[in-house]
């Protein structure tokens, strides 16, 4: 059951877009699919017409004790279910603080017969608080879209050294399954920054980018992912051939782990973390 968390440290990069768009591929698929939307934002939830919020949400799963069956919702598509944001999940990290292995509360919830799926795929904020410290440590792959500028590319090289670290300290099953292109050939200087990323991440790059598509945003606007709501658009077909592209590097045995391509020298640290040391963990000193 591949777990794939959608990450990057800088917002406004496509990690929500690209996030619905992997669920609703596989789901139409024919995969059962599990979408985690812990962006207190709520846009992955909206991209499937769950408006108004729901009242019950991934918060209620992790702090209140409500069980995933309480909490999951379906969509419009048959193989496609959601554990929804709702508003309060900005308040994560003071309502876990004092809690034994706050980083865990998550994987131990998609772990019950509930959250059952052959796909789940997480929707993360541009931080890197519990929200994303818990999808990334209840991920087995993680996907990294940016855009093609200066900025994003500041972003993704952040991304790459937390996540590195991450996977050495607290999830060594965690893998960075790629770094998705957005709009390379937008403009020059996103031409030549995408030549650049390319040329410094190789192989972890996508052959496929996503190309810049009007329909997209007008997607977005009607509540549905825009390869449900336009199949033949541009960006649909790209989001297609990067979901071969996530399959292959899936199912590729001979695929090593973050901690393997980093040389993996350091001893494995206890998983059993406090909530006031699992922060300093992963931004404190380190080895690399």
């Amino acid at each position: 059951m591949p777990t794939v968390a959608v990450f990057n440290q800088k917002g406004g990069v496509a990690k929500t877009t690209t996030a619905v768009n992997l669920a609703a591929l596989w789901a139409r698929r024919g995969h059962k699919t599990l979408l985690v939307d812990m962006d207190a934002q709520g846009n992955a939830t909206a991209a499937f017409g769950i408006t108004p919020r729901p009242l019950k949400g991934v918060y209620d799963l992790l702090v209140e004790a409500a069980t995933v069956s309480e909490v999951i919702r379906p969509t419009a598509l048959e193989n496609l279910k959601i554990l929804p944001s709702t508003p309060n999940l900005s308040g994560l990290d003071v309502a876990l603080s004092g809690v034994m292995e706050p980083q865990l509360v998550l994987r131990r919830a998609l772990e019950t017969p509930a959250a059952e799926a052959e796909y789940i795929v997480i929707d993360c904020p541009p931080t890197l608080g519990l929200p994303s410290v818990n999808a990334l440590v209840a991920a087995s792959e993680l996907v990294i879209p940016t855009f093609c500028y200066r900025h994003a590319q500041d972003g993704l090289h952040a991304t790459w050294a937390n996540v590195r670290r991450m996977s050495r300290r607290i999830n060594p099953v965690l893998r960075i399954n790629g770094v998705l292109l957005i709009s390379p050939e937008s403009n020059e200087v996103s031409r030549r920054t995408g030549e650049i990323i390319r040329a410094e991440f190789g192989e972890r790059i996508y052959d496929q980018a996503i190309p810049g598509d009007n329909l997209v945003p007008l997607a977005e606007e009607s509540d549905m992912p825009v390869v449900l709501l336009h199949p033949n658009a541009p960006a649909s077909k790209a989001y297609e051939k990067v979901v071969d592209e996530i399959d292959r590097r899936i199912y590729n045995a001979s695929r090593t782990s973050i901690r393997s391509l980093d040389g993996g020298d350091e001893e494995n640290e206890k998983m059993s973390l406090s909530s006031s040391s699992w922060l300093s963990m992963i931004e404190g000193p380190h080895k690399g």
